[in-house]
């Protein structure tokens, strides 16, 4: 299944660029069930009544109701689906068919409808995920809620489409036998999820295929909004349509580097449908990188605004960019930023405060924690490298983007003494209080929504620049206007980790203690600062024997943002390399060694649990075990994370006879934070999950934290409780005040009195609304440090990871691929484990991705990203997803709230560590640079 795929793009992006000319099925009733032949058929439309050139009037039975349309010929399926129709739950993911995200039925068969002209639909008959399943759902639809097999959800609508058709088919031929994950894999190649969802989704689908989830029964989802979400009724930014809207669209700079020496902003102004115009360059000002904003229109439709873009009058005068760290570096390289004063305006990669650090030339730092112990360092290393053992190497790792499904999008419109902002957002209280400040309006005057967000990874927080330019267009326009990037601009600008070079020293002395670690980071930021890998090294293992140094390097490339994990990665693909290497350097287990040099409790359980493994066990013993085309390896590493929480925040729930509604301004971008707080308030009342309905994503309720930093569940939880705890309390009194019932006290599912027993349901009847506030209060055992930094606190004991992977290597292509994978987690007690295992998965398919697939390329010559949609940059698919086992120890952390922190960055940090040292078990080769490309190892033969 290895090239599974890699056919992929050819099947969404070849077959869906020809279905710009003609309407091409993918053959769900073929026999063998595959979903998307590999050498399709084009057929022409049904009686098309025009060419696709030209408008023309199309008559389309779209969920059984029949439309007559008069569209153009550039009009997409997509946009008549959402546009024209107000079916919005078939989503614009990609753009160019690679995604899926957009799939409807056409006549039965799946089909990106991105790529698919309105025209063609002439004649046919539609059915997008909104007729699908009805009021008992489908039964895929029953197994995506009974396997979570979702997460952000923006995906779900296609996949759970495609897999309708699979099903359907399926059955017909096979009645209830079930499909392996690699036929399910196989028939989904086309549908993408970014957030990892991928062996719930495999599983679901199994499952449904063979009859497990046929009954109407009910089926109760793992995740309060589940239901929504395999519906299409989930509504996010890009859905938002108001009254008036008009179309925001950006002009990027096409240059690395360059100045603007003109602009015609008044013919702009004079386009045909064009209402506003905001200038980001002025005329003689600079652009540092290639897709930085220029400028922005709002028009009356996308069309009139990509028409005024194209059209625009404007000059450059080019300068040769700074591309990649090597030219950055290099001796006489022109600098991104002239002067100190010039790089206070570069944007933070950084998740918190950025460290100060001297510039020269394109340099930036060092930056080196102030208690490193450098003369002791050096003294051990001379010691190791005469009595003990070192290790020495310099590890590379790539920039890796974002890329979540849902692109950046914000709707903006301007009420009297107020503004109103729609936007797909990680932090929907930091982003109100940001836009106050921006434009200068009272606290309170700006209202942020953000009901369902398409994941983020980091690159959401905060103001970013589709917020500023709706919110400026929509006040020069008097109109709503809405801004969505492109998947262009999605890979290119919205959110990037950076690149990186590690520079690692490694020792350990004759009886195996660790001596001392240094090493000298240089992170690849683009035009911003902050970037942080050496420092994260510090995490893992004890000693006070380090000297570790951060740099910036800056180029003419975009900005980075904190992406999963930051930093972690990168830290310990060289760290936990350097560890393994020095464990076989002595002929040592390499959990042994770790064990040896690290007393954290959690992860001391975490060894025994790896100890225990039968494969792990039963591993070769040496390196290159396997000799013929295919080599399988074992690799293991440590994860960890920084442990933090966002104190203060508050849930407010609202109690009446017609339930229990919780309410925060927080936001569920797919980890699931409302789920969160449904199951806190749950439990402390002692009822269903499925009686609290959960209202996240409204700035004017009570406030929250950002969904970053694995801070969220260790916030809500808690707070959540502490409402639950004031609710129960004001129940006792409605039993003793209202009802007169003696002895009153609270108990599971209500209250308990002398004469009995009330439920909460019958409480909430005889009471009027009840609304209470819990705040989130200080954790009973402290924090790291005796002070809040950016708003957060630090916990003293940190989460861990255990990585084990195995690896097959083809030695004839160099592909590799992750087979298995087993993850051990320390984060105290699961509240949630279905949800808490789903968001693990996803962590580890990010890192095989991470590891395996994902490259940005920049052309050299002018700073432009190649790798700009999703064919040529790519992400793991369904058969790319290793199989998966997660184990939780729940043990420790006795003094959080909950005895439970975050894992999300824990889990996904040391993945690419452990496949690196699984190669070199498998070949005797250790990598050092990532991603591990197929041309890495060609040279290992059999």
């Amino acid at each position: 299944m290895s090239d599974v795929p890699s056919r992929r793009g050819f099947l969404r992006g070849g077959v869906g660029a020809l279905g710009a000319a003609l309407l091409v099925p993918r053959a769900a009733a073929e026999p063998d069930v595959r979903i998307a032949p590999a050498a399709p058929a084009p057929v022409a439309p049904a009686a098309s009544p025009a060419g696709f050139s030209e408008s023309a009037a199309v008559r389309v039975t779209v969920n059984g109701t029949p439309h007559a349309l008069r569209l153009g010929g550039g009009e997409a399926a997509l946009d008549v689906m959402r546009e024209r129709l107000g079916l919005t739950g078939a989503k614009r993911g990609c753009g160019h068919g690679a995604c899926g995200a957009c799939t409807v039925l056409v006549d039965g068969a799946p089909h990106a409808s991105c790529l698919l002209p309105g025209v063609a639909l002439h004649g046919r008959s539609v059915t997008t995920i909104e007729a699908v399943g009805g009021a008992d759902l489908h039964p895929v639809q029953r197994a995506f809620l009974a396997e979570d097999g979702l997460q952000c959800g923006y995906c779900t609508p296609g996949f759970v489409v495609s897999a309708v058709a699979f099903h359907d088919a399926w059955r017909a031929k096979h009645a209830g036998a079930r499909p392996s994950a690699a036929e399910v894999a196989d028939a989904l190649e086309g549908n993408l999820c970014r957030c990892g969802a991928h062996p719930r989704i495999l599983a679901a689908v199994a499952r449904a295929c063979a009859g497990e989830f046929d009954a109407p029964s009910t089926v109760s989802p793992v995740r309060v909004d589940a239901v929504a979400k395999v519906t299409g009724r989930a509504r996010y930014t890009t859905d938002v349509k108001l009254d008036g809207q008009l179309e925001g669209l950006i002009l990027r700079s096409p240059h690395g580097s360059a100045t603007l020496t003109a602009l015609d902003v008044d013919a702009l102004r004079a386009a045909p449908g064009v209402k506003a115009v905001v200038a980001y360059v002025n005329v003689g000002g600079v652009v540092r990188f290639a897709g930085q904003e220029v400028l922005a229109v709002a028009a009356v439709d996308r069309a009139a605004g990509l028409a005024a873009i194209e059209g625009a009058r404007i000059t450059w005068t080019p300068a040769t960019p700074v591309v990649g760290m090597v030219a950055a570096r290099a001796a006489g390289a022109t600098p991104v930023f002239a002067t100190k004063k010039a790089l206070d305006t570069a944007p933070s990669a950084a998740e918190g405060a950025v460290f100060p650090g001297a510039l020269a030339g394109n340099l930036r730092g060092p930056v080196r924690l102030p208690f490193a112990r450098v003369a002791q360092v050096e003294e051990r290393f001379a010691v190791a490298r005469t009595s003990g053992t070192t290790y020495k190497e310099t590890f590379s790792a790539h920039s890796q983007c974002h890329t979540t499904l849902e692109p950046h999008a914000a709707v903006a419109r301007w009420l009297d003494g107020g503004l109103e902002v729609w936007v797909s957002t990680q932090s929907v209280h930091d982003l109100a209080v940001d836009l106050s400040e921006h434009y200068a309006l009272p606290t309170g005057a700006v209202r942020v929504h953000a009901e369902y967000v398409g994941a983020g990874f980091g690159a959401k927080v905060g103001m970013q620049m589709e917020s500023r330019v709706a919110c400026d267009l929509a006040k020069l326009a008097g109109a709503p206007v809405r801004v969505v990037l492109d998947r262009a601009a999605e890979i290119a600008v919205a959110g990037v980790r950076p690149g990186a070079e590690f520079e690692i020293e490694l020792g350990a002395t004759a009886d195996g203690a660790l001596a001392a670690l240094r090493g000298v980071a240089y992170g690849d930021g683009g035009v911003s600062v902050g970037s942080s890998v050496a420092v994260l090294a510090r995490l893992v293992y004890d000693s006070p024997y380090k000297d570790l140094v951060d740099y910036d390097v800056l180029s003419n490339a975009p900005p980075v943002k904190p992406f999963r994990g930051p930093g972690g990665p990168a830290a310990l693909w060289a760290l936990e390399q350097a560890v393994d290497a020095i464990a076989w350097k002595r002929g040592e287990d390499p959990v042994a060694l770790r064990r040896r040099w690290t007393p954290h409790a959690g992860r001391q359980r975490l060894y025994d649990w790896v100890d225990t493994l039968p494969a792990w066990k039963e591993r070769a013993r040496e390196v290159g075990a396997d000799k013929g085309r295919y080599r399988r390896g074992f690799g293991f590493a440590t994860g960890v994370w920084m442990p933090m929480v966002q104190t203060g925040v508050e849930v407010r729930l609202e109690a009446s006879r017609d339930g229990i509604v919780a309410a925060s301004a927080c936001q569920d971008t797919g980890n699931g934070s409302k789920s969160v707080v449904a199951y806190a308030v749950a439990e402390t009342l002692g009822i269903a999950p499925d009686r609290v309905r959960v209202r996240f994503g409204d700035s004017a309720d009570p406030a929250s934290c950002a969904s970053s930093g694995s801070r969220t569940a260790v916030s809500m939880g808690p707070a959540a409780e502490e409402a639950a705890s004031e609710l129960h309390a004001a129940l006792v009194a409605v039993a003793e005040d209202r009802l007169g019932l003696r002895d009153a006290v609270a108990a599971p599912g209500g209250v308990k009195h002398a004469a009995g027993f009330v439920s909460v349901a019958d409480l909430l009847a005889a009471s009027p609304p009840i609304t209470v506030t819990g705040r989130r209060r200080r954790d009973p055992g402290g924090y790291y440090l005796p002070f809040a930094a950016s708003g957060l606190r630090f916990f003293d004991e940190t989460p861990a990871a255990a990585q084990v992977t195995e690896v097959e290597l083809d030695t004839r292509t160099g592909i590799v691929r992750a087979r298995r994978s087993w993850t051990g987690i320390s984060a105290g007690r699961i509240k949630v484990p279905q949800m808490a295992r789903t968001q693990v998965e996803g962590a580890v398919v990010q890192g095989v991705s991470y590891a395996l697939y994902e490259e940005r390329r920049l052309d050299p010559a002018t700073g432009r990203t190649l790798t700009a949609d999703l064919e040529t940059y790519r992400i793991a698919g369904l058969a790319d997803a290793p199989e998966m086992d997660v184990h939780f120890d729940e043990g420790g952390f006795e003094g959080v709230l909950g005895n439970g922190i975050g894992l999300s960055e824990a889990a996904t940090v040391a993945v690419a560590a452990s496949i690196g040292n699984a190669l070199y078990h498998a070949t005797g080769q250790r990598p050092t640079r990532l991603p591990l490309r197929p041309d890495s190892f060609l040279e290992v033969r059999s």
